[in-house]
């Protein structure tokens, strides 16, 4: 496993500025970077190696509204396109490239707290969630599919865990909420169904595949492979739990390497090995081995000044890591042969 994360650069904005609520690496005019944005509704581009600002935007436009989650697309020019759930009720969209801001649509019920992105064919979607309510809708601002969940009396329910992923050859939503549930969609096949977005008349329900209770709280969620197994790798509460996405149910013991919650998950291949790496409000960052085992043995990357709220694993052995009002970036640069 990856024993040794050296950080490459970081800010330091102050206690004053805005806390920072998710990170996403891609690449801006062939430059790589990292954007990150927070509740102050602007995001920042800053070069993935030097950490130098390359351009800042109010992200949340006209609209105004914290940030509260970030996803990525594929743009019609084939760019990248960053998605924000915003604090204001509205998903927008910003062209990092041109610096344009667009609405793509209106949360109907409570503000967006989470966001996920996908692809079918030529066509990309985005999956937003909240409270109560989870919906699709494509690139240009159709909806496409939506699912509501019944709250009971006097209860918010809150989902900051969503994801998308490929199960048997369908593509699913995965989402954790506030109260442990955990929920697996089947996706539309959009492009089989209806071909022409202009022809598009109503939105699919989400079909259900299973929902399950996990013991406590849900931070964050993903589909991985583990002993041959497609297992969605649930942050519940500050352990990490393995289930069956097929039927819910809980495979193997609470993962412990945290002391507070779970906030945030990545996962990708880090010199090699599959690992998924979690942020805490304790602090730490930890990277999670895959390829070795349902009992995973966490290594603490990195003790930080501040709660970490967002991470993301780029191509190349670095992590972007939002803590407290800042960000940095870290690259793995040691490497063991154990395990």
């Amino acid at each position: 496993m990856v024993d040794r994360w050296d950080v490459q650069w970081a800010t330091s904005s102050g206690a004053d500025s805005a806390l920072v609520t998710a990170v996403v690496p891609t690449t801006v005019h062939r430059r790589p970077c990292v954007i990150s944005a927070g509740y102050d509704g602007t995001a920042w581009v800053r070069d993935l190696y030097t950490g130098e600002p390359v351009t800042s935007t109010l992200i949340t436009g006209e609209w105004g509204g914290g940030v509260e989650a970030l996803g990525l697309m594929v743009g019609p020019d084939d760019g990248p396109m960053v998605v924000s759930a915003n604090s204001s009720y509205v998903v927008t969209c910003w062209d990092p490239e041109s610096g344009h801001v667009s609405r793509l649509g209106e949360y109907g019920s409570g503000f967006p707290s989470a966001v996920a992105t996908t692809k079918q064919g030529w066509r990309s979607f985005v999956v937003t969630a909240g409270d109560g309510r989870f919906e699709v809708w494509d690139g240009g601002g159709v909806e496409i599919a939506c699912a509501h969940v019944s709250q009971r009396r006097g209860e918010t329910l809150l989902t900051r865990a969503l994801a998308t992923a490929a199960l048997d050859g369908e593509q699913v939503v995965i989402a954790g909420a506030s109260d442990g549930t955990l929920r697996v969609w089947g996706l539309p096949d959009v492009l089989k169904t209806s071909p022409d977005p202009d022809n598009f008349l109503f939105p699919w329900m989400l079909r259900e595949i299973t929902v399950s209770r996990l013991p406590a709280s849900i931070g964050a969620v993903a589909m991985v492979e583990v002993d041959g197994r497609t297992l969605i790798l649930a942050a519940v509460d500050r352990w990490l739990r393995l289930a069956d996405p097929a039927s819910g149910d809980l495979v193997g013991l609470p993962l412990s390497g945290h002391t507070d919650s779970i906030t945030t998950m990545s996962t990708g291949v880090v010199r090699g090995r599959a690992v998924a790496v979690t942020g805490s409000t304790d602090g730490t960052v930890c990277a999670w081995p895959l390829d070795g085992g349902l009992q995973i043995d966490p290594v603490i990357v990195r003790r930080l000044p501040a709660a970490v709220n967002a991470a993301a694993l780029t191509s190349d052995d670095r992590l972007a890591v939002g803590f407290g009002a800042d960000v940095a970036v870290l690259a793995a640069t040691d490497f063991s042969s154990s395990g």
